[in-house]
């Protein structure tokens, strides 16, 4: 599916992010904080939390600057988009 400046990455893309760079402490039975990302209704769920934590820099833990990165924008564009109802409907499923 085309991608384009407007349109929200695809679930899997910012999984495998998220996995990366959270995955130690928020995914596969890991839940610090009451947060998990596995699914799309985890993620989605927590996404005004989630987003706040990168773009001041507080997550990933030790890491203040990753939201700088790429794969930090991209998830910080996917968050966004959950945040105004802007998400494909096959993403909001378990």
């Amino acid at each position: 599916f085309p991608v384009t400046i407007a349109t929200p990455p695809p679930f899997p893309i910012v999984h495998r992010i998220l996995k990366s760079a959270c995955g130690r402490c928020h995914q596969d039975g890991h839940h610090r904080g009451g947060i998990q990302l596995n699914t799309p209704m985890q993620v989605n769920r927590d996404a005004a939390v989630i987003l706040q934590s990168i773009e001041t820099g507080s997550m990933p833990y030790m890491d203040p600057t990753w939201n700088q990165t790429r794969d930090a924008q991209v998830v910080i564009r996917y968050l966004k988009a959950v945040l105004v109802n802007e998400i494909p409907s096959e993403d909001l499923e378990e």
